[in-house]
């Protein structure tokens, strides 16, 4: 399954966290990514994708927050206009394989209004 959450920057946005600019909180039934994971991919504001780093076969047992980089180094982020971020949910075998996702932060600086 793949999930499209469509979200607004800023009036004030000017870039994004330079440490953790994505946060993504996610668990797995299994711990194999060949069983079950979970992929975050992106479109910058004029639609194109933004190469991550981290977002991809995210497969652990526990809760766990992964850091995901890319948006603070590259894309176009136009303040006022709207990114993309999509979640990939992948089950691929039975027997306890399942992808949960809890939360995600876009952490970004902004101007003073």
């Amino acid at each position: 399954y793949w999930i499209a959450i469509r979200v607004r920057l800023p009036d004030n946005f000017s870039s994004w966290d330079p440490v953790k600019p994505i946060e993504f909180r996610y668990r797995t039934g299994v711990a194999s990514n060949a069983s079950n994971y979970l992929n975050v991919k992106m479109l910058d504001t004029t639609g194109t994708a933004v190469a991550l780093n981290g977002g991809s076969l995210l497969a652990n047992t526990s809760w766990t927050t992964a850091n995901i980089s890319g948006p603070e180094s590259a894309g176009t982020f136009t303040p006022k206009s709207f990114v993309t971020i999509f979640i990939k949910f992948a089950a691929l075998t039975t027997g306890g394989a399942f992808a949960d996702a809890s939360h995600i932060n876009l952490n970004f600086e902004t101007t003073t209004p």
